[in-house]
């Protein structure tokens, strides 16, 4: 028993003779921002983490990309819950709304965080440059969304770093448009281009169509009266155009090259177009190293089913009269069919024996609008 004891005594002393010869402090590698920021892989997960605000439920997954879509004349929605943009029930107060915000600010302020850490101390390089123009167009694009939204909003280009002065007061939207279209300009001729990149991240070309889509905004009835004198109407118009055709004059990008039918077959094989798609939200390549980034497209406005839970097909969402009369398809006979149509607004359901190899589809076609409308 003396001599166990007498063991554990010298290993402590050892113990505490080795820690006090410690001369440097040891460093937590995940809180240490130089050490991340010098890593261009890691640097490199980082932005990614921007990305991810994209494909948000409460963003582009599907708040965006379908609730608000069906609140429209282009779509319908036999969702019921209340406070959602789906019915036209929502306030500022509606969770999905908060949810939204939130996401959005979360996205500004992981960029304003990458941008500050990564100019102090990521080594100069290509990559750096491109890495940084990736961030400033993913805070122009949130700030971009804030303001389609509500107008005027909060703005700040810096992280937060005090929890308790979070609460700001809104800049004019005119102001923020200011600042999206210096900071989209400016960018764009950083970036690389549509085939250098990896596959949806941000190229050149993608910021250049951004730029048009914001001086559409501007040129709108949200804008009305808001903008100087001089950013006439006219001028807004003639400044997407401009924007526009540089997107098409570059020959990396060609919409006649892809048949209309390949567009969709791509998708569901993942299989990556440059000729089609300037810019899309990429969610696959994040399930290798075991993050869930899935959404809700397809699944809530993709082909319905008789049954519940076939393939997880809720089918909440259905295009609208005027979506379906665009494609001037009144019925099946219609001498004017637009090739686009079948795709786009498609009259079926999965059936209750339907497999995946097996599809078996129920005709849901009505020629009388108004029995259309409760498809």
């Amino acid at each position: 028993m003396k001599k166990f004891l007498t063991y554990i005594l010298l290993f402590a002393a050892m113990a505490t003779t080795a820690c006090n010869k410690l001369e440097i402090a040891p460093k937590d590698e995940m809180a240490d921002k130089e050490v991340l920021y010098k890593n261009l892989t890691v640097t490199n997960q980082i932005l990614t983490g921007i990305y991810s605000i994209l494909y948000n439920e409460y963003t582009w997954g599907a708040e965006i990309s379908i609730r608000m879509e069906a609140a429209t004349d282009m779509a319908l929605t036999r969702r019921n819950v209340s406070g959602s943009p789906e019915n036209n029930s929502h306030t500022s107060q509606s969770a999905e709304i908060k949810l939204l915000w939130t996401a959005l600010y979360q996205g500004i302020n992981a960029a304003n965080e990458f941008i500050y850490f990564c100019e102090k101390y990521t080594p100069t390089s290509a990559q750096k440059t491109q890495m940084l123009g990736e961030a400033r167009f993913l805070r122009a694009y949130y700030y971009f969304t804030l303001v389609r939204l509500f107008g005027d909003v909060p703005f700040r280009t810096e992280m937060t770093t005090d929890i308790n002065n979070t609460d700001i007061a809104r800049t004019s939207a005119v102001k923020i448009y200011d600042f999206i279209v210096k900071e989209l300009a400016e960018i764009q001729a950083t970036l690389q281009g549509p085939t250098e990149v990896t596959y949806g991240h941000i190229c050149n070309t993608a910021a250049q169509a951004a730029l048009a889509d914001v001086y559409l905004n501007m040129a709108g009835e949200l804008m009305k009266n808001r903008m100087p004198a001089d950013s006439t109407q006219t001028l807004m118009y003639s400044r997407a155009a401009a924007w526009c055709n540089k997107v098409l004059e570059n020959p990396a990008h060609d919409i006649t090259a892809t048949p209309y039918t390949t567009v969709f077959l791509n998708q569901v094989q993942q299989v990556d177009n440059v000729k089609e798609q300037i810019w899309e939200i990429q969610t696959k390549y994040m399930r290798s190293e075991g993050y869930r980034c899935d959404n809700r497209i397809g699944k809530y406005n993709g082909i319905g089913s008789t049954i519940s839970g076939v393939y997880g097909c809720g089918g909440y969402v259905y295009h609208g009269v005027a979506l379906h009369n665009y494609y001037r398809r009144i019925n099946e006979d219609d001498a004017t069919l637009d090739v686009r149509y079948d795709w786009n607004c498609p009259w079926v359901k999965m059936g209750a024996t339907s497999t995946w190899k097996n599809p078996v589809y129920v005709k849901v076609h009505a020629t009388d609008q108004n029995e259309w409308q409760l498809f």
